[in-house]
């Protein structure tokens, strides 16, 4: 049995209409825990390497930062807010680095 559009449609609509409503009158912050607990990345190990290449850490997806960035935790503690402009990714080697 095949799904029609229109019941696809019938049955996303709805759904859409109410997160826009809470995105618009409540913020991300009303959806981020549903939204992180659905999604790929939470709990996927990275390395991070810094600017000029001298240092390497491993570090583990932990969430949205409140900018709406990618954020990590490293094996220190320290939070690494990643921003797409300033990171390239290495999907075969797990790896992050920030661009020069």
């Amino acid at each position: 049995a095949s799904l029609s559009r229109e019941t696809l449609l019938a049955a996303f609509c709805p759904q859409m209409e109410v997160l826009l409503s809470t995105l618009e009158s409540q913020g991300f912050e009303a959806l981020s825990e549903e939204y992180t607990r659905q999604w790929m990345h939470s709990g996927q190990r990275v390395k991070v390497q810094a600017e000029d290449g001298s240092e390497v850490r491993e570090a583990v997806i932990s969430g949205i930062a409140r900018s709406g960035y990618l954020l990590a935790v490293d094996n220190q503690g320290r939070e690494v807010e990643l921003h797409p402009d300033g990171n390239s990714l290495d999907m075969m080697q797990g790896l992050i680095y920030q661009k020069k």
